[in-house]
């Protein structure tokens, strides 16, 4: 059977609209590869409108992979993202760089040392849902097709004179409401979070418009993932990026 982004979309649509998840029974086919991931993308985006950041990590194997968050999604610390809202709640504190101004060249010989001046780091809550209820069993390019779990991100202040900063283990502390989720040495999954930046520019393209001024870029958390109840407040500090705060509404 040929994979039908458009179908695929169109239930992943579906599910989001009436905060639902779909049984497995319920898909006809799953994406199994990368390139069809990244279509059922364009097909979700066009629905949900602008991108105001990307989701971007790496494989086991050192590939980079990446989903699109919509901007109406991208909120600033204090923000609350309703219970009515989610389905499930998982969060991941993270670090994440903005575009701040035109990126270079692919093959400029001085690329990473300009990209690093393009960019500002902000610690980043990821909230995380699902339209999977199988998402423990799908193929990981069916979880990539519904935009890696993606549900939110919510970002605190910037910092422009991050580069001297610990962007790969920085000591951290998550808490949701008081109890302490994650502390101490986080890591970022697969290195320094700037080569995770790094990687993922190269490779970005036209994705559903590609990488602009303005957009956020996440880099895997530092935390783990882990799921909540709703009716708590999440907070997050990263050293030498500052806090983060969300809450998640019961």
């Amino acid at each position: 059977m040929t994979f039908d982004a458009r179908v695929v979309a169109d239930k992943l649509l579906s599910a989001r609209k009436s905060r639902t998840q779909l049984q497995a029974t319920d898909i006809d086919q799953e994406a199994t590869t990368m390139d069809e991931a990244m279509a059922v993308h364009t097909h979700v985006m066009a629905e949900l409108g602008a991108v105001g950041a990307f989701k971007t990590s790496k494989t086991p194997d050192g590939i980079p992979f990446f989903a699109p968050i919509p901007a109406n999604d991208v909120r600033p610390t204090g923000s609350t993202f309703t219970g009515s809202e989610l389905v499930q709640v998982g969060i991941e504190l993270e670090i994440a760089f903005r575009i701040e101004q035109a990126l270079p060249a692919l093959d400029d010989l001085e690329f990473s040392d300009k990209l690093k001046a393009a960019v500002v780091a902000y610690p980043v809550i990821e909230v995380v849902d699902t339209r999977l209820a199988f998402l423990e069993t799908c193929h990981p390019m069916m979880k990539l097709a519904d935009n890696q779990a993606n549900a939110g991100l919510v970002f605190g202040a910037p910092v422009a004179d991050w580069q001297s900063l610990n962007v790969t283990n920085p000591g951290h502390r998550f808490t949701a409401d008081e109890t302490v989720i994650s502390e101490g040495t986080g890591a970022v999954p697969g290195g320094s979070a700037f080569e995770i930046l790094e990687s993922f520019v190269q490779v970005a393209g036209n994705h559903c418009g590609g990488l602009q001024v303005g957009q956020l870029v996440t880099t895997g958390a530092l935390s783990g993932l882990h799921w909540i109840e709703k009716g708590q407040t999440v907070r997050g500090q990263i050293d030498g990026l500052g806090g983060v705060e969300v809450v998640i509404g019961s």
